[in-house]
């Protein structure tokens, strides 16, 4: 064979990796991860960390299905929706981490006890809508527009499972995530392992178009605490929810009163402008472990 065959030849196979490769970056978030990587998993740290996704946001997004005659805000203001979406944040996210991290706020330590457990209280509503909100405007909302714009381009159990079960997720990977800046550091508890939850929403609706995948991409950030793990973060639509809330709450402290920060919060967390009542934050409260299973950001 001939030099100039060979280079012919060698470059050819090149170019199909580089194809191949491209393609998987488009496309690859749709596969779903093997039996062999979740077994991994469960072999390195005891019970596989994606177990608390999968079961918090099949309830959670659950309830982001369009009832008859219902405004999207019954989401987060109907309380028996709040009451749930709440009661299963406490079990599932890692409070302890967000009130050990909203506590090294400078102007956090003026604050009375009440006070203090007031805004961590409204702090948890605004990450939860955030997160709804999200999910809500990249992703169901886009794949009911599909199944119903392409009517008959999808089997009538996609169709059905889009409108009942809105923004259902597979797993599709596993990464380890290290902190690199400064208010990574400050965010989270970087001195114990976080992995990144890598899932699509979706995935038999929008997996179909490039441009809709890229946004029903979220990647949830996990921590171990005792046997199981907990959600500290999630990313989606380039954003990281916790993150930057925290980072928002840090600059919102500095620039308002107390007062003028909680009418804030309330209406970003879509509650009544009214003083939070009593019984919710002391609910709020037995909820939070009291002795944090965590220890001060590595500076």
């Amino acid at each position: 064979m001939s030099q100039k065959r060979l280079f012919s030849r060698l470059l050819l196979s090149f170019v199909c990796i580089v194809v191949f490769l491209q393609s998987r970056e488009v496309f690859g978030s749709c596969q779903q991860t093997l039996d062999q990587q979740v077994e991994v998993q469960v072999q390195r740290h005891g019970t596989d960390p994606a177990a608390v996704v999968k079961s918090t946001m099949k309830a959670l997004h659950k309830q982001l299905q369009r009832l008859p005659n219902a405004s999207i805000n019954s989401i987060y203001r109907d309380p028996s929706h709040v009451q749930e979406q709440m009661s299963l944040i406490y079990k599932n996210f890692s409070l302890s981490t967000w009130l050990n991290r909203l506590s090294l706020i400078p102007k956090m330590s003026s604050l009375q006890a009440f006070d203090k457990t007031e805004i961590n209280y409204l702090f948890t509503h605004w990450i939860r809508v955030r997160y709804l909100t999200s999910v809500y405007r990249l992703v169901a909302n886009r794949e009911l527009k599909e199944v119903f714009l392409e009517n008959g381009r999808f089997p009538a159990s996609v169709k059905q499972s889009a409108i009942h079960n809105p923004a259902q997720l597979i797993i599709t990977g596993y990464s380890n995530f290290r902190c690199q800046d400064q208010i990574d550091n400050k965010a989270y508890d970087c001195a114990s392992d976080m992995i990144f939850i890598h899932t699509h929403l979706s995935p038999d609706i929008l997996c179909q178009s490039p441009k809709l995948s890229d946004d029903a991409k979220v990647n949830y950030l996990v921590q171990k605490q005792g046997h199981q793990f907990k959600i500290i973060d999630i990313e989606i639509g380039g954003r990281r929810i916790y993150k930057d809330s925290f980072d928002e709450i840090s600059n919102l402290l500095n620039a308002y009163s107390y007062q003028n920060l909680i009418e804030y919060i309330q209406i970003w967390s879509f509650l009544k402008t009214e003083k939070t009542p009593e019984k919710e934050i002391q609910a709020f409260r037995s909820a939070v472990p009291q002795i944090s299973s965590r220890l001060p950001a590595s500076q």
